[in-house]
């Protein structure tokens, strides 16, 4: 980068916004968004208060981890395609959820092999 003279070298990362929806699920209903391979973060935020019970966030395909705080967060490593799932509890005390679901896709990491000599 440059500011007027001043350069400085700074580094960026690029993400793909996937979906960025609010949806409203009833007590066991679930919504599905497709995957393709990649590296994905998965973000469900309530889109009022917080839940009394919180969505159910899941993948079929996909490596995932699973995050609580402070939002309810999924990193995802996918090999060819995968299903993301958001679905309502039947237990939920609330008729209807709005839930904000947001997924990017992030960039490849690139791994440098270790040695293979063993530490003296």
């Amino acid at each position: 980068m440059d500011f007027g003279g001043l350069t400085e070298i700074v580094s960026a990362t690029v993400i793909e916004l996937v979906a960025n929806d609010t949806v409203a699920l009833a007590r066991g209903e679930y919504r599905t968004w497709p995957l393709p391979a990649g590296r994905f973060q998965i973000t469900l935020t309530s889109a009022r208060d917080a839940w009394n019970t919180p969505p159910i966030l899941a993948a079929d395909g996909a490596n995932c981890a699973l995050y609580r705080s402070p939002e309810l967060t999924m990193h995802c490593v996918v090999e060819r395609a995968a299903t993301v799932m958001v679905r309502m509890p039947e237990q939920s005390s609330a008729a209807e959820t709005n839930v904000a679901v947001r997924i990017v896709r992030r960039p490849e990491m690139k791994m440098r092999p270790r040695s293979l000599r063993a530490s003296r």
